[in-house]
């Protein structure tokens, strides 16, 4: 089978379904058009087929969260926008199968695929809460979508947050450590030249903050350890 190209006409994020729904990594030379910046070079050795790292990384720093005494599984949420976010955040997701978890996103339409993707497992249906979306230029949207948030997390009180991006996962993250929760930042693999406003910003409010490019990572992060594509 060929590897999976972008096309012509065809956007970023419908790169990263396309290349997600295959299971092939894409080559140096399709991120740099999908994402449409100059691309640096990069060593592809180091890239891992790390959903299994992630999976690991993710129960130990969750279960610091609990209580020694408790049983019941751990409550995350994991939010992410539509688009390349949420496919992102989709591969990662035998990493709390065993975990009571609450997704959050900004597009309804994406029930039906969730409840497809999480029908193998046994579980009950999945549960998903709907915020609106918004950006740094939608100002009013932005503090709608915060108050959401707020309520939202209020009522999960979750001991584990885990976002790929953007904004949601930004708000998610400050509001979960007020908390006391545990919390993930995985930077997306869109951001190749540099981290996404919101990953710069995360740093110092994750427990465990991610990039997925190795020329990104520094000493006192965000880490590298692999990429969900």
């Amino acid at each position: 089978m060929g590897r999976e190209s972008l096309h012509p006409g065809q956007d970023e994020t419908t790169f990263v379904h396309s290349v997600a729904a295959s299971g092939q990594q894409p080559s140096c030379s399709e991120k740099h058009h999908a994402l449409g910046k100059k691309w640096r070079a990069c060593d592809l050795s180091c890239r891992t087929v790390f959903t299994r790292q992630y999976s690991t990384v993710l129960i130990e720093n969750t279960l610091q969260a609990q209580e020694p005494h408790l049983t019941r599984p751990t409550r995350i949420v994991a939010i992410a926008s539509a688009g390349g976010h949420w496919v992102q955040l989709m591969r990662l997701r035998a990493a709390w199968e065993s975990c009571d978890v609450t997704y959050v996103t900004t597009d309804p339409g994406l029930m039906g695929a969730l409840r497809k993707a999480t029908s193998g497992n046994g579980g009950p249906a999945p549960k998903l809460h709907i915020v609106v979306e918004g950006n740094r230029w939608q100002k009013g949207r932005l503090i709608l979508q915060l108050l959401q948030l707020l309520i939202l997390m209020l009522r999960i009180r979750p001991e584990a947050v885990i976002s790929t991006g953007a904004a949601p996962g930004y708000f998610a993250l400050r509001i979960g450590k007020m908390l006391g929760a545990r919390t993930i930042w995985i930077d997306s693999i869109a951001n190749a030249e540099e981290l996404s406003l919101s990953g710069r910003k995360i740093g110092r409010h994750a427990d465990l903050w991610l990039t997925q490019w190795p020329h990104l990572a520094r000493p006192d992060g965000p880490q590298f350890l692999g990429s969900v594509l």
